[in-house]
């Protein structure tokens, strides 16, 4: 208990301890000097009116002030960013048979207008087909509603992984923040001017500016494992740097996902295949093979035949004095089988499973990026014939 009066205030005790009275102190004085009038003029309430305004001050209204940003601080300091809290959902397929394969290479369309503020990409939509696009406007919308919150989901019938969200907080911790974000972006930038684009399959190349990838493959000209190709003339200082940069980014979304990634049994799995030297991945402490990045993607539903779980996160342009990009919903990413999608702000990791159909939207702003760390099934399997038992012998 802390005595505190003002002189011509009846004297009262204020339950406060004595580390929030110094701070209480402070605050009374800079409420004084608020209302202290400037120059000659007169103050606007007598001097008992002051001391009892200030003594209110002190005894209620700086304490709650404070006890509230202390409270604020402490619920996501670093300290408790550890305490992730996982969420499990089950969702029903809505799409059987006929009418899911129906969905195969299909374009994804979100009104973006709906939002409010977006960029003109209509002219992407005229370039399709017709019978190739799916407005997706009335799916189910799936998000975290807290800061450390985790949400996986499961499908109800099988109780395969299908997707996890990955909470702010984490991945936040992991990735960084908008300064990490900015530098990430800058390497981005000048890969897309040293790597040459990368052509997918038929029914997944969809629409982009610019498609790159980082990493190892199996050699298209023999049967080996090689690396994604450079433009002539890219200096080996140049490749080594930005290979850094891709190996760095891949290791934070794993860093970030295994939160969630060591709860599914499929980890497990994965854990035993890199003991025994049985999968190669960017790096030694990677077990992405590959890192790829989309820009101005807008995919085709598909499946890739991965070996792994699939890390994903998007980037957004650089801000500027009228909006801040960073803070808007950048993509939709959809599972047409569910008819449910996956909000993306610029720094949002997702976790997903390839072998589920899935596919972006438009993005909503040009110079959008998405990216994708991958464990490419050709990759892992091309030139070590014993992985090909692998589930046999374990």
């Amino acid at each position: 208990m802390v005595k505190f009066s003002c002189q011509g205030a009846k004297s009262k005790k204020v339950k406060i301890s004595k580390s929030l009275r110094k701070q209480c102190d402070r605050a009374a004085m800079t409420y004084i000097d608020a209302i202290r009038p400037k120059g000659n003029g007169k103050y606007r309430m007598g001097h008992r009116q002051i001391e009892n305004s200030v003594q209110n001050y002190v005894d209620k209204t700086a304490p709650r002030i404070i006890q509230q940003r202390h409270s604020h601080r402490k619920k996501y300091s670093k300290k408790n960013k550890s305490k992730q809290l996982l969420q499990t959902e089950w969702i029903k397929s809505i799409c059987h048979g006929h009418a899911n394969k129906n969905k195969w290479g299909k374009f994804m369309f979100f009104n973006w207008k709906s939002l409010g503020r977006c960029d003109d990409l209509s002219e992407w939509k005229s370039l399709v087909p017709t019978k190739l696009v799916i407005d997706i406007d009335h799916y189910t919308k799936i998000g975290t509603s807290e800061y450390n919150e985790n949400k996986v989901i499961f499908d109800a019938a099988t109780n395969d992984f299908l997707f996890s969200i990955i909470s702010k907080c984490q991945a936040s911790d992991k990735i960084g923040g908008r300064k990490s974000l900015n530098e990430t972006r800058r390497w981005v930038e000048r890969a897309m001017q040293k790597k040459p684009n990368v052509k997918r399959g038929k029914k997944t190349c969809g629409r982009n500016d610019g498609y790159k990838i980082f990493g190892i493959r199996k050699d298209p000209f023999g049967t080996g494992i090689g690396t994604y190709s450079w433009k002539q003339g890219v200096t080996p200082e140049e490749k080594t740097s930005l290979n850094e940069c891709a190996y760095a980014l891949a290791k934070q979304l794993e860093m970030a996902s295994d939160v969630v990634e060591k709860h599914l049994s499929e980890s497990n799995t994965m854990k035993l295949i890199r003991q025994l030297n049985r999968q190669k991945g960017m790096r030694e402490d990677i077990s992405s093979t590959a890192l790829s990045i989309g820009y101005n993607y807008w995919s085709q539903s598909h499946v890739d035949s991965d070996f792994y779980f699939t890390r994903l996160t998007v980037l957004a342009p650089e801000n500027n004095p009228h909006i801040q990009y960073d803070k808007e919903i950048l993509y939709y990413f959809v599972f047409p089988t569910y008819e449910v999608c996956v909000p993306l702000r610029s720094g949002d990791v997702l976790l997903f499973n390839p072998l589920v159909l899935h596919s972006c939207t438009n993005p909503r702003f040009r110079g959008s990026y998405i990216m994708s760390a991958y464990v490419s099934g050709q990759t892992t399997l091309c030139g070590n014939s014993e992985m090909m038992n692998f589930e046999e012998k374990y």
